[in-house]
């Protein structure tokens, strides 16, 4: 049952069930629709469709519980009275969440669909972002949608439907060719396609040969149909000219609404009726969404126009590559631990102990697939919707991790582990075998050894040192051979010195050096050379740097980045001074740890170099703080060799690229891109573990993009989205030849997926000390995924060739010869014969190509030892959860909070662990609230109990006891986020104080539900509840378990296990671990020191807490009672400067101390050149205080473009200069000031000897209103063609200072001025008018932005002139004289706010904070529709103006003036 309803829907619920009988029974009208056959007919296919955004402004909560119910309800109306009404439904992922939450309405769901009338479409989970998505995740998004629609419907879809997604990689029609669908439909290519729109229906052709028909302009998918489309011209000659082309005279078109769901109105849906029943020329079907694509013949795809490669979104798709950059970081963790849980637990499977968990994984799937929706994984949804997907994410994780570390027991039990010292079993997921480093934390008992060494699976020493101490556990690195989708076992041996092979590796504080390469550092901690030893080559041009690119998209910033900001050169880069020092210098790596803040960001990197394999790359394993505004951070490669062009992988093909132009300049890849010189004899590559975006400016220049907090003018919680701790490698790999040559392919994959290891007991075992369950016999030839089939007992393993070239006769082979083989599709149904013998299959791979096979292989012969397991009999005591509807006034939790016992499971089956739980429901008892009871334990050898439980609230533990023994569990919080990144503490709309430190809670998920009840039985939609499975060892013969003594602890089943199932733990954590954030500091930037140029500091509040007020002091000591910090603080000689934050509840941080020495000698730079539209001014800041009589003098300054500089007046701080010029600067036109002779105000008085040139363009205003007709109309756009605006009562034009002016009879009259990005600056504000009022006798508007003073306001109030910003402040003064003209204007820069009548400066306060994001109209004379009849301005007003930047108060002047 639902929670959170409208009233509205609410209402509808109840109309819907009044007329249930007819909803699903014809309407009246019954008129056939025509048949249509395209080879004969002009043809339109009409597909109603309704968006739904599962997550992007709103949250799965507001989805859930508003807008899944519109879209049933409101078709379900549309339905009832239109016969021949059809509709498309994408997303399993959506119709799950009606049967969870609706199922009595899920049930006329289906009925209609089992009638024809509503058709699953799409064959997805959701609506899927596909440039950040794997091809792998790709396919299992169409094989788990087609799934449910098949289990749950009896159907499945044949096309993929991405009306709005942000881009299309060239690898995309091969992916979904190879699952079996026939048709893809978008209209986002009228998005500024980087190709145009290739046609309107054709055939997509991907790398590998394979197409899919695609029809890519099919109108807006929020169109309305006001016609009948029988009758119309437009699509009845797109239908003749396919079919002149074809022979099938046909295309496709869109009608719908979004992006809330929903159905189109009742107007649209009689015209669609209507257009089916039509007697125009052209045939109409409202039909499924692959109808068309399933209509086809052979014949006719043939003559279909074709295209080959990326269709991408030139602004649109640049930026969401990059941003949300941990939710990328958790996607791709996300699919490779899942894939190895997947490879992992057919092993076990195989070897006969656990049996694969399908139903588990295929959950992990399901979270991975919805976090991949297309406005989640791009980063463009609200940071509510985050809080889900992370939390989403980490459940994904925690699941895989689980299953891995279950799957990986039976393989240690079989293996010989019986070794010397302390056995690690290390898991290699790929699919060959595989030389590279392991990290392993191994315990050593009592004490820890001063030395280890490693012995491999043959018994040699390989490579190792100790990296990490802890107690009596150490930290292990050490080189290791492991085979494909294997298992290798490795002696860890105490040692009373470390390892002493010689691999050839040396570090000093500047340099590493392997057999391969040579690294030197400069002093800013870049790769100033990196010299190929075995190639003989430099690889580097100039030094591989961090860059920051200035990125301020004009609109939608999350998802673009525009060409203005990439043409143009980095704005910075990361530099020293860096603080370096030698953290590894072993015989298996060697490493250098580079440490540089730079604004307000941290920069730490591990530079590295590894002996063996991995040695053929130079890593750089990256923390980063980051906290830059307006900008993205780029690892920057300029190399020796240079080519135009540079190959991409996109996992399923590679495709070059051109270097950046205005079309396509920030591109998708996959793990690694690289650049070789056009003469194909050397190159190299960038790989990485979780970036997806890169460019190339030059020919010899490539581009990692790292993390970016776009500027805004809308959506401005996307300004921070990437601020936070950030973990990623990447690095750079060399080689002769090309990306082919160099197994770039598989250094990736490597760096990628890193070997797992695990510490397991000592025992002998049937296996070995190394083990292999597949090969496949060509490194042209990887496995991209290994599982069990979704309906089978049969092993599905995906292939695909990596070169681009054919592979002929790849071997395929197992532990076990293949009995029996198919081919099969990604969906896994049969699509042909295999070729086996001897019990090896092979397969010819053509280019590019991914294959799926399903095969039966050979049993094993001595199967590992299945768990014996009995359930215990627990003494319930505690109704934990409640069905639909139940009231529980005390809950779960003691507040009316319950589980919800519609989820919980009877049975369930956790890591080979089987458990029993008792129903629940109100006065059901299934749970013990735990008080010390004793717990019956079975007679035999059983080792461990498990248990699942759950605590009320974080922080329990509680002691099991058996006898003597007593084991210490924390159980977790019962509900509530397992995980969270860094999230942000929001001050206002738009701006954070800080941020609330990341966490991961890592106690083993059994089961979850994704909602629970509150006290009346109501579902509180998409608010998580948690089992976890516990482990208690038990003492031989024990033959009772204790419970703890606090009934904070619940306990829902116990299984006592004879034989150990979690035979291993992990050696290193599977997935992020987070770290408690840095000291409780203000920052101060720049860095103290010493410096050549006056500085100005500047002060932030720690950023891993939130506090209200910042404080220092300049030469002592920070107090209470010390100034605020509202601006930068200058200095030009000696300072020390203290900073302190403080918090209302008292709480104080620690106080930040920097010493600052100038010695300047260098002249004054021009920062900035402001000049606004309406004044002929400039306003020059220079870069530190000048010097007074050569600032004013005009003949220093000089503009090109027929403007003159009349005069120019210094201000008294001497930061800037205003330039009266000849006339006003023109708008849209670029102008070159230079300025020279200008001395500052140091004892050098340096001068600018040699003219500087500063390049601007004027700031026009965000609106502005002038009367230039009598029909104002004219003056605010084309009357019945613009929607910009919109009038309320009469205004109307009359006689004013500049000619004609807008008068108000303030008894209802304004103007309401539609919102755009403009009119919503986050940063700072002017507002201006000349106002000619009757009288001020109530509190009169001049203008407000949106309803109920969300934004800002001009006006009087209280008597008083007022400039008001919500949540920022207020500024007033004495309200001008009525029934005379004045000048009025306020500003806002982010410190100040400050009033002006009639040019002069009335009143001024200091403000601090964003200007808040309303999203209401402008409304000029009043405050919107809910306005009292005193609010209304009376008399006359002109020239209107918004600005988006605080105009200086020179240039407020210049607009007062009257002449």
């Amino acid at each position: 049952m639902k929670m959170r309803l409208k009233n509205t829907r609410l209402a509808a619920i109840a109309a819907t069930a009044a007329v249930a009988a007819a909803l699903l029974s014809p309407a009246a009208s019954k008129a056939a629709p025509r048949m249509c056959d395209p080879a004969s007919t002009p043809t339109v296919y009409l597909v109603n469709y309704a968006h739904l955004d599962t997550q992007w402004r709103w949250s799965y909560r507001d989805s859930i519980d508003n807008y899944i119910a519109d879209t049933m309800f409101d078709n379900f109306r549309n339905f009832s009275k239109y016969p021949n009404y059809r509709f498309n439904f994408t997303g399993s992922l959506r119709y799950e969440m009606m049967k969870e939450y609706y199922p009595k309405d899920y049930e006329k769901v289906k009925e209609h669909i089992a009638a024809g009338r509503w058709f699953v479409s799409g064959s997805s989970v959701d609506e899927t972002d596909v440039n950040a998505p794997s091809p792998e995740s790709l396919t299992r998004n169409i094989l788990y949608g087609n799934l449910f629609f098949k289990n749950e419907f009896g159907k499945i879809s044949e096309d993929y439907m991405l009306p709005d997604c942000f881009g299309f990689p060239a690898s995309m029609p091969s992916v979904l060719a190879h699952a079996g669908l026939k048709g893809f439909s978008t209209q986002k290519l009228t998005w500024g396609s980087a190709v145009g729109i290739p046609f309107n229906v054709g055939k997509w052709i991907g790398p590998d040969g394979r197409h899919i028909i695609a029809a890519l302009n099919p109108g807006a998918y929020v169109s309305s149909l006001r016609e009948d489309l029988s009758k119309s011209n437009d699509w009845l000659e797109r239908a003749r000219k396919n079919g002149e082309k074809t022979g099938f005279a046909a295309d496709f078109k869109y009608v719908g609404v979004g992006d809330r769901g929903g159905a189109v109105d009742e107007e649209s849906a009689s015209w669609i009726n209507k257009s089916v029943e039509g007697e125009g020329p052209l045939c109409v079907k409202a039909r499924a969404s692959d109808d068309i694509f399933k209509d086809m013949k052979p014949e006719n795809i043939a003559k279909l126009p074709t295209f080959k490669g990326d269709m991408l979104l030139t602004e649109h798709s640049a930026g969401s590559i990059t941003s949300q950059a941990y939710m990328k970081r958790w996607n791709r963790k996300n699919e490779l631990l899942a894939d190895g849980a997947e490879r992992a637990s057919l092993i076990a499977d195989w070897l006969g102990s656990i049996k694969y968990p399908t139903s588990r994984l295929r959950g992990v799937w399901h979270k991975i697939l919805g976090l991949q929706m297309h406005d989640i994984l791009p980063g463009t949804a609200i940071p509510e919707a985050y809080e889900y997907s992370w939390n989403d994410a980490v459940i994904g994780l925690n699941t895989s991790a689980s299953i891995l570390t279950a799957a990986a027991g039976p393989a240690a039990m079989m293996l010989d582990t019986d070794v010397q010292g302390e056995p690690v079993i290390v898991f290699n997921p790929l699919s060959a075998e595989r030389e590279d480093l392991v990290r392993a934390k191994v315990g050593f008992g009592a004490s820890a050894p001063a030395a280890a060494r490693v012995f491999g699976p043959d018994g040699a020493e390989v490579p190792s040192q100790i990296v990490g101490r802890s107690g009596a556990e150490i930290e292990v690195m050490f080189l290791a051979k492991v085979p494909s989708v294997g298992y290798a076992v490795f002696d860890v041996r105490a040692a009373e010195a470390p390892s002493a092979i010689q691999t050839g590796l040396s570090v000093t504080n500047n340099t590493l050096e392997n057999k391969r390469f040579k690294a030197t550092l400069d002093a800013n901690g870049d790769i100033a050379s990196l010299f190929d030893k075995a190639n003989g080559r430099e690889v580097l041009s100039a030094p591989a740097r961090l860059e920051m690119m200035e990125d301020t998209p004009r609109e939608w910033p999350a998802w673009n980045i525009d060409w203005s900001d990439w043409s143009k050169p980095p704005k910075d880069a990361v530099k020293g001074p860096a603080e370096i020092k030698i953290i590894e210098a072993g015989p298996a790596r060697v490493a250098l740890e580079v440490t540089r803040h730079h604004g307000f960001s941290t920069f730490k990197q591990v530079i590295s170099l590894a002996a063996g394999s991995p040695g053929d790359r130079l890593e750089f394993d990256t923390t980063l703080d980051w906290r830059e505004k307006e900008t993205t951070l780029k690892a920057a490669f300029p190399i020796t060799a240079a080519r135009d062009s540079a190959s991409y992988n996109l996992k399923l093909g590679v495709v070059d690229r051109s270097n950046n132009n205005e079309k396509k300049y920030e591109v998708p890849h996959h793990e690694w891109f690289d650049l070789t010189d056009a003469s194909g004899d050397y190159g190299m590559a960038v790989l990485e573990d979780s970036k997806y975006a890169s460019d190339k400016p030059a020919d010899n220049v490539i581009r990692l993009t790292l993390v970016r907090t776009p500027g805004c003018f809308s959506y401005c919680d996307q300004a921070t989205q990437d601020m936070g701790r950030h973990r990623f490698t990447y690095a750079m790999a060399p080689h002769k030849g090309d990306w082919r040559e160099g197994g770039v392919h598989w250094q990736a994959a490597r760096l990628n997926e890193p070997l797992l290891p695990f510490n397991s007991a000592k025992q002998k075992g049937t296996l070995g000390r190394s083990f292999s369950f597949m090969q496949v016999g060509s490194s042209q030839v990887i496995v991209r995924a290994l599982k069990m089939a979704e309906e089978s007992d049969r092993i599905i393993v995906r292939l695909q060739e990596l070169n681009g070239k054919p592979a002929p006769g790849v071997a395929v082979s197992f532990a076990a010869p293949i009995i029996e083989a198919m081919e099969v599709d990604g969906q896994e149904r049969e699509i042909g014969a295999a070729k086996v013998a001897n019990g090896v299959l092979t397969v010819d791979m053509e280019p590019f190509i991914m294959r799926t096979f399903a095969v039966k292989i050979g049993a094993y012969g001595a199967a590992a030892p299945q768990p014996k397991s009995v359930p215990l009999d627990l003494p319930l005591n505690f109704a934990a959860a409640t069905k639909d509807g139940e009231k529980n006034d005390s809950g779960f939790d003691g507040a009316g909070l319950s589980y919800s016992a519609d989820m919980l499971p009877g049975e369930l089956t956790v890591d080979g662990v089987s458990f029993k739980l008792a129903e629940g429901g109100a006065g059901k008892l299934n749970s013990v609230a735990c008080e010390g009871q004793s717990v019956a334990l079975p007679k035999g050898k059983y080792g461990k109990v498990y248990i699942l439980a759950a605590a009320t609230e974080d922080g329990v533990s509680g002691a099991f006891k058996t006898g003597a023994s007593s084991v210490d569990v924390g159980v977790q919080k019962w509900n509530g986020f397992i995980g969270q990144w860094d999230n942000r503490i929001w001050k206002n709309d738009r701006e954070i104080y800080g941020l609330k430190p990341a966490f991961i809670k890592r106690d083993p998920v059994a089961w979850f539900a994704s909602h629970m009840h509150n006290r009346d039985g109501l579902n509180i939609s998409y608010n998580f509840t948690y089992i976890y499975k516990y482990a208690v060892e038990l003492p031989l013969g024990a033959s009772t378990l204790q419970l703890p003594n606090d009934p904070r602890i619940r306990i829902f089943a116990a299984t006592a296990v004879e034989s150990a199932v979690d035979a291993v733990s992990p050696a290193f954590p599977l997935y992020d671990v987070f770290e408690p954030p840095q000291e409780d500091y203000p920052a101060l930037s720049p860095l103290p020191g010493e410096h050549n140029d006056t500085i100005f500091v500047h002060i932030n509040h720690p950023w891993y807490s939130q506090y209200d007020t910042l404080k220092f002091n300049v030469g002592a000591e920070v107090s209470e009672n010390s100034q605020a910090y509202r601006s930068p603080i200058m200095v030009t000689d000696r300072a020390t400067v203290y900073a302190r934050s403080y918090g209302k509840d008292g709480k104080t941080s620690k106080v930040a101390r920097g010493e600052y020495v100038v010695n300047d000698v260098t002249p004054p730079g021009v920062k900035s050149v402001e000049a606004f539209d309406l004044a002929p001014a400039a306003l020059v800041r220079f870069t530190e205080p000048v010097e007074k009589k050569s600032a004013e003098t005009a003949s220093n300054y000089s503009l090109e473009s027929g403007l003159t500089v009349a005069a120019a007046s210094l201000s008294e701080d001497g930061l800037s200069s205003t330039l009266t010029l000849s006339a006003p600067p023109a708008v849209n036109t670029n102008y070159i000031l230079k300025a020279v002779s200008i001395k500052d105000r140091s004892p050098k008085a340096n001068v600018i000897k040699e003219p500087v040139s500063f390049k601007f363009a004027t700031i026009s205003p965000a609106y502005y209103l002038k009367i230039r007709t009598k029909d104002i109309s004219y003056s605010l756009g084309v009357p019945g063609i613009s929607r910009d605006y919109s009038l309320a009562g009469s205004p109307s034009a009359a006689g004013g200072i500049f000619g004609l002016a807008l008068r108000l009879k303030g008894d209802g009259d304004y103007i309401v001025i539609n919102d755009r990005s403009e009119l919503n600056p986050s940063e700072a504000v002017t507002v201006a008018a000349w106002v000619n009022p009757r009288d001020w006798d109530s509190d009169r508007i001049i203008l407000q932005k949106s309803g109920g003073d969300g934004q800002y306001r001009l006006g009087a109030r209280g008597g008083k002139l007022s400039f008001a910003i919500s949540g920022v402040g207020e500024a007033g003064a004495a309200l001008p004289a009525p029934k005379e003209w004045s000048h009025v204007a306020a500003t806002y820069d982010g410190w100040t706010m400050r009033l002006f009548v009639n040019g002069n400066l009335v009143d001024e306060k200091p403000a601090v904070g964003a200007v808040p994001f309303n999203g209401g109209p402008l409304y000029i004379g009043s405050k919107g529709k809910d306005s009292a009849i005193g609010d209304f301005f009376k008399g006359d007003m002109d020239k209107v103006t918004v600005w988006g930047a605080a105009l200086p108060a020179e240039h407020i002047a210049r607009l007062a003036a009257k002449e």
